[in-house]
Protein backbone atom coordinates (compact mmCIF):
# COMPACT_ATOMS: atom_id res chain seq x y z
CA UNK A 1 0.00 0.00 0.00
CA UNK A 2 2.75 2.09 0.65
CA UNK A 3 4.34 1.81 -2.46
CA UNK A 4 0.94 2.77 -4.08
CA UNK A 5 0.33 5.80 -2.03
CA UNK A 6 3.87 7.15 -3.10
CA UNK A 7 3.46 6.42 -6.76
CA UNK A 8 0.17 8.35 -6.54
CA UNK A 9 1.83 10.86 -4.65
CA UNK A 10 4.32 11.53 -7.41
CA UNK A 11 1.34 12.04 -10.27
CA UNK A 12 1.85 15.38 -11.68
CA UNK A 13 -1.61 16.83 -10.88
CA UNK A 14 -0.58 20.23 -12.63
CA UNK A 15 -0.74 18.79 -16.14
CA UNK A 16 -4.75 18.42 -15.53
CA UNK A 17 -4.61 22.40 -15.98
CA UNK A 18 -3.82 21.90 -19.27
CA UNK A 19 -7.37 19.90 -20.03
CA UNK A 20 -10.50 22.39 -20.50
CA UNK A 21 -12.54 19.18 -20.44
CA UNK A 22 -13.92 17.48 -17.30
CA UNK A 23 -13.40 14.16 -19.46
CA UNK A 24 -10.62 14.51 -20.22
CA UNK A 25 -9.19 15.51 -16.88
CA UNK A 26 -10.76 12.13 -15.90
CA UNK A 27 -9.24 10.03 -18.34
CA UNK A 28 -5.99 11.46 -17.64
CA UNK A 29 -6.32 10.76 -13.88
CA UNK A 30 -7.61 7.03 -14.97
CA UNK A 31 -4.91 6.28 -17.14
CA UNK A 32 -2.19 7.61 -14.42
CA UNK A 33 -4.16 5.17 -12.16
CA UNK A 34 -4.01 2.24 -14.15
CA UNK A 35 -0.36 2.87 -15.05
CA UNK A 36 0.31 2.77 -11.63
CA UNK A 37 -1.82 -0.65 -10.81
CA UNK A 38 0.20 -2.10 -13.95
CA UNK A 39 3.59 -1.40 -12.28
CA UNK A 40 2.62 -2.64 -9.17
CA UNK A 41 0.34 -5.56 -10.00
CA UNK A 42 0.96 -6.73 -13.21
CA UNK A 43 -1.46 -9.12 -15.41
CA UNK A 44 -0.05 -12.75 -15.37
CA UNK A 45 -1.13 -15.96 -17.24
CA UNK A 46 -2.92 -18.04 -15.58
CA UNK A 47 -4.03 -22.01 -17.03
CA UNK A 48 -7.45 -23.07 -15.60
CA UNK A 49 -7.72 -27.03 -15.25
CA UNK A 50 -9.95 -29.36 -17.48
CA UNK A 51 -12.87 -30.01 -14.88
CA UNK A 52 -13.75 -32.90 -17.64
CA UNK A 53 -10.03 -34.88 -17.56
CA UNK A 54 -12.18 -37.85 -17.85
CA UNK A 55 -15.37 -37.51 -20.51
CA UNK A 56 -16.89 -40.68 -18.92
CA UNK A 57 -17.34 -39.42 -15.62
CA UNK A 58 -20.59 -38.09 -15.51
CA UNK A 59 -22.91 -36.26 -12.86
CA UNK A 60 -23.97 -39.69 -11.63
CA UNK A 61 -20.56 -40.87 -11.20
CA UNK A 62 -19.32 -37.43 -8.98
CA UNK A 63 -22.19 -38.12 -7.03
CA UNK A 64 -21.22 -41.39 -6.02
CA UNK A 65 -17.59 -40.86 -5.70
CA UNK A 66 -18.60 -37.58 -3.45
CA UNK A 67 -21.19 -39.82 -1.55
CA UNK A 68 -17.99 -42.54 -1.35
CA UNK A 69 -15.61 -40.05 0.47
CA UNK A 70 -18.62 -38.38 2.88
CA UNK A 71 -19.20 -41.98 3.97
CA UNK A 72 -15.66 -43.13 4.84
CA UNK A 73 -15.15 -39.58 6.62
CA UNK A 74 -17.97 -40.08 8.29
CA UNK A 75 -16.29 -43.77 9.25
CA UNK A 76 -13.18 -42.80 9.77
CA UNK A 77 -14.55 -40.11 12.42
CA UNK A 78 -17.15 -42.64 14.00
CA UNK A 79 -15.33 -45.96 13.43
CA UNK A 80 -19.29 -47.39 13.80
CA UNK A 81 -19.79 -50.48 12.13
CA UNK A 82 -22.90 -48.93 9.83
CA UNK A 83 -20.78 -46.30 8.68
CA UNK A 84 -18.03 -48.98 7.68
CA UNK A 85 -21.07 -50.73 5.56
CA UNK A 86 -22.35 -47.38 4.42
CA UNK A 87 -18.62 -46.77 2.78
CA UNK A 88 -18.50 -50.24 1.34
CA UNK A 89 -21.79 -50.02 -0.22
CA UNK A 90 -20.43 -46.71 -2.01
CA UNK A 91 -17.19 -48.11 -2.88
CA UNK A 92 -19.40 -50.86 -4.39
CA UNK A 93 -21.58 -48.73 -6.28
CA UNK A 94 -19.44 -46.75 -7.43
CA UNK A 95 -17.08 -49.72 -8.64
CA UNK A 96 -20.11 -51.22 -10.30
CA UNK A 97 -20.76 -48.34 -11.76
CA UNK A 98 -17.41 -47.06 -13.21
CA UNK A 99 -17.15 -50.29 -14.79
CA UNK A 100 -20.12 -50.42 -16.76
CA UNK A 101 -19.08 -47.04 -18.15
Amino acid sequence: MLKINSLIDDIDLKQMRNFKDINAKWMFLKSEITKIIDKVAPNRKISVKNNNQFPWYDDDLIRLKHQKNAAYKRFYRTQSIVDKEIYEYFTIRLKATTTKS
